[in-house]
């Protein structure tokens, strides 16, 4: 994998975490005195965002899994682990993850 690719990987696996803090404090600063309209198109807004959040998690935890099982990164012994770290600690594992087994990952020299 070039190391663009595996910069891109990690920018869009730090998505997650930085919606996360978006939604946390979009929450937090909610106005309930504005107007009702205006808030209900505030929060259809947010579904959206929201529902774009979770389809994008859902294609890390697929990727990460299948470059955990396909990759020789990580050993074999580690891989179910890992496994269940991804699944149940998805957007906060998935960095971790990447930090050790995608960016430190040995470049495979292939010469013909």
């Amino acid at each position: 994998m070039s190391k663009s690719v595996k910069i891109a990987w990690g920018i869009i696996t730090l998505l997650p975490i930085a919606y996360f803090i978006f939604f946390i404090s979009f929450v937090a600063s909610l106005d309930q005195s504005q107007p009702a309209a205006e808030m209900e198109e505030q929060l259809k807004n947010m579904f959206r965002l929201h529902i774009a959040s979770m389809s994008l998690m859902a294609a890390l935890i697929v990727s990460y899994v299948f470059y955990l099982f396909k990759s020789g990164a990580v050993p074999k012994e580690k891989r179910v682990l890992w496994a269940v770290i991804l699944i149940a600690g998805n957007m906060f594992a998935m960095p971790i993850f990447w930090l050790f087994y995608v960016w430190r990952a040995p470049v495979k020299d292939v010469s013909y």
